[in-house]
Order: structure tokens, then C-alpha cells, then sequence
């Protein structure tokens, strides 16, 4: 059973585009994420006070409105009555994967992570002091305990977490990548 706490609103099922040939399209609004496949995201929506998953059998990009992506999704395993039912409704995701897909989507360039504490493989490394993005190997300008700086590579394979309530980011680095400029 999918439980509230576990999941976070994320956009909303703004119309119903049409019903054929056994599909019916729905134009879905969402924040931008980074995902390769948003078709094999579930789309939860609330319905008579629970939260059921649904499958798109594709979601495409139509273009961006304000702060959201507009997608146009795919069904074919819904009657177009319960499609139409789902009009104006809201779409979940599970907390963990939205909080991944818009983290990944937003770039380490904004300022969300100035000042959050670096943690790498289990010891604090220093607190993010600047991001290097003029170049295309993006870096983390750590200012480590010493008042030296540390770069680290933007590296999806090096996040572990990013937690955003407590500003700490954890990292598993390669041996001797804290120490290659010592």
C-alpha cells in the first residue's frame, strides 16, 4: 500500500487530450527532472482516497510552462472513462526518486548547495564553497577544515545523497582523488 508520507506531490493531470483506438492522452504537467525514460516513472494519482500507481506507455516532452515541463502521456490499459476521471487531478511520485530526478535535474550550478557539508567516504571533508561549471568537467570547490580548497569532479557515480534538510552531501571518492593536489 503506498502511504502519503512516502510520496510528494509533484505536478498535476492538467486535461484529457482526446480517446482512440483503445489510447487516451493525457497532458501532464511536471517539474523538469532527469530521467531517460519518464514512462517508467508511476504516476500516482489519489482516487477515492487511495493512492494508485499507473503506467503510462509513453510520456513525451511537449515544452516548458513556468516552472514545469508539459508532457503529453500515453495509455492504453485505461478505459477512457477512468482516464477522464483522473482530469485535474494530482500526480505523486515516490518521495526518494522525485527528490533524485529534480536534484539531478536543477544541476549542482545553483546555489541550492552553497555552504552544505561534504562528507566523502565517511569523513567530512569541507563545505562547498563555489561550483566550476566554465569548463565541460564540472567542479566542487570544497573549502576543506584547513581553509584549503579541494576540487572534486561532478561525477553522478560519486553522489551517494544529497540531504537538503540537514546540508550535507555524501560522496564515495576514488582513493587519492582528496590528496591529488598535495
Amino acid at each position: 500500500m503506498i502511504r502519503e508520507e512516502d510520496i510528494v506531490k509533484a505536478g498535476r493531470i492538467q486535461k484529457i487530450n482526446a480517446s482512440r483506438d483503445d489510447k487516451a492522452f493525457a497532458t501532464i504537467s511536471l517539474p523538469p527532472m532527469n530521467v531517460d525514460d519518464p514512462a517508467s516513472l508511476p504516476l500516482i494519482v489519489e482516487i477515492d482516497g487511495i493512492f494508485v500507481p499507473f503506467f503510462a506507455d509513453s510520456i513525451d516532452y511537449v515544452n516548458s510552462k513556468g516552472d514545469y515541463d508539459i508532457f503529453e502521456a500515453t495509455f492504453s490499459h485505461l478505459a477512457a472513462r477512468d482516464i477522464d476521471e483522473m482530469a485535474g487531478k494530482d500526480v505523486w511520485l515516490d518521495r526518494d526518486v522525485f527528490d533524485r530526478l529534480v536534484d539531478d535535474a536543477e544541476g549542482l550550478g545553483d546555489d541550492n548547495i552553497m555552504g552544505y557539508t561534504v562528507v566523502a567516504n565517511g569523513a567530512e571533508v569541507g563545505k562547498v564553497a563555489d561550483i566550476n561549471d566554465s569548463t565541460a568537467n564540472v567542479l566542487l570547490i570544497v573549502e576543506n577544515t584547513e581553509g584549503g580548497e579541494i576540487l572534486i569532479p561532478v561525477a553522478d557515480e560519486f553522489f551517494d545523497d544529497i540531504d537538503h534538510d540537514r546540508h550535507i552531501i555524501t560522496m564515495t571518492l576514488p582513493e587519492g582523488l582528496l590528496n591529488i593536489n598535495d
